[in-house]
């Protein structure tokens, strides 16, 4: 999932975990717990009640190496039988790495773990305003499943949000860019 900053990111995968079924779980490098809950209380939903029931579970990791975060997800989808997943951001953990070999090689392995998992995951990439890139590094779009972009569309003296799919392996999609209005 990429997009500028104030394209609406943090809702959309946000919403995506709170209308789970299961256990949703949050990774985080810079965001807590409270801070999701205060930026959600725009919406009428009853967060504090599934973080405190543990339906939705925020950890913000403090760990900047990649096998230990690896590590660290394989055991809390295990512990807390996780259905769904938000990594914010691959662009932290992008910077894992040194090269570009390692970046992609390690992609391929996170992604690996997850699917193992059976985790149905968003990945949240940042993008600068104004670009042709759908992704942080350039590599993430050829790796990964689906690529969803939010998008900020400048209209007279206003900004709309959009989003568009631009890869989503084994569906059919319209890749036009739709409207999008966050209630």
């Amino acid at each position: 999932l990429s997009g500028p900053c104030g394209s609406g990111k943090l809702f959309f995968a946000s919403e995506f975990l709170y209308n789970n079924d299961g256990i949703s779980l949050f990774y985080t490098f810079e965001k807590d717990e409270e801070h999701l809950a205060r930026a959600l209380s725009i919406f009428d939903w009853d967060i504090q009640s599934r973080l405190e029931a543990k339906q939705l579970v925020v950890n913000k990791s403090e760990l900047y190496q990649f096998e230990a975060f690896i590590s660290d997800i394989e055991d809390n989808i295990d512990k807390l039988g996780a259905t769904r997943i938000v990594l914010d951001s691959l662009t932290v953990i992008g910077q894992f790495f040194d090269s570009e070999y390692k970046r992609r090689k390690g992609l391929i392995e996170l992604k690996n773990v997850l699917n193992h998992a059976g985790v149905t995951t968003l990945m949240l990439s940042e993008l600068p305003d104004n670009t042709d890139k759908i992704s942080t590094f350039g590599s993430e779009e050829f790796v990964l499943d689906g690529v969803i972009l939010m998008h900020l569309i400048k209209k007279d003296s206003s900004v709309l949000n959009g989003v568009s799919v631009r890869k989503m392996l084994g569906s059919h999609f319209t890749p036009a860019i739709h409207p999008l209005e966050v209630t």
